[in-house]
This record gives structure tokens, C-alpha cells and sequence, in this order.
């Protein structure tokens, strides 16, 4: 079968804007110091935030682990807000990333600092919750 649209040229409209735009980092946020929680068996949640006027504006936070001590920590899991939502991962023993952006919410375009800051809040007691339940998920994969 023949390609109808062969040898024609389509030209670009370059008025058009982007049909999606989300929340991105405010240029102004600063980063703040990473934090650590060690949660038991050794996991730890590591948590890297960006500020506005001292509430959290972009974030991401791990879930390590570490076989031993010696160890260097392998991520199980991870919750960020990149993509104008908060979405989470989980890795496998491999490390491919099974859930590959499993949404938990939207963040709008024009959010205030306090609706990420909330979100933040929520995501780190996801995190908790999950902890032991990731760790044994990803020890069975």
C-alpha cells in the first residue's frame, strides 16, 4: 500500500504553545539542608527540600536501605513532585523502577507555597507508612 502523505511537507505552526504546562521550582527556592530518619531495620528515609519563605516548595524523598552496615544504601523507593505531581517509584532488586510515576497528586500550576509544603507533609508520612512494607516488597523481587 502506497503512503498517501509521501513527498508532502507539513509545515509547523510555531505560534502554538505547548498544549501542557505544570508546576515547576520557583526560580526563588533555596535549597535546604537534606535530612535523614532512620526508621528501623536499617531504612532511612533521606529527604532534599527547596524553600520559599521556610516552607517546602519542591522536594524528594528516599527510601534506603542497607544490607549491613557496610553497605553503601540501595534506594527502595522515592516520592518527588517533578511533573506537576507528587508520584512515587519503587525499585526492584535490579533497580528498575516498577511504579514509574504512580501519581498520588496534582500539584497545580499556579500552587501557593503552602499546598506544596502540605503535600510534602503527607508524602513524608506516606513514606513512613510504607517503609516496611516497600522493604519486604523489594526483598521478594
Amino acid at each position: 500500500m502506497r503512503n498517501q502523505h509521501y513527498g508532502r511537507r507539513r509545515l509547523a505552526n510555531m505560534d502554538m504553545t505547548p498544549d501542557e504546562t505544570h508546576y515547576e521550582r520557583p526560580a526563588d527556592a533555596l535549597p535546604n539542608h537534606d535530612d535523614i530518619i532512620d526508621i528501623c531495620d536499617g531504612i532511612q528515609l533521606y529527604m532534599q527540600t527547596w524553600e520559599v519563605r521556610h516552607l517546602v516548595v519542591w522536594f524528594v524523598i528516599e527510601q534506603l536501605h542497607s544490607p549491613t552496615p557496610a553497605d553503601d544504601p540501595i534506594t527502595v523507593a522515592r516520592i518527588d513532585c517533578c511533573w506537576g505531581m507528587v508520584h512515587e517509584h519503587r525499585y526492584n532488586r535490579a533497580g528498575d523502577d516498577v511504579l514509574d510515576h504512580r501519581k498520588i497528586c496534582d500539584i497545580p500550576l499556579d500552587a501557593e507555597p503552602d499546598f506544596v509544603n502540605t503535600a510534602y507533609t503527607d508524602a513524608l508520612k506516606y513514606a513512613i507508612d510504607l517503609s516496611k512494607s516497600n522493604l519486604e516488597w523489594w526483598r521478594r523481587s
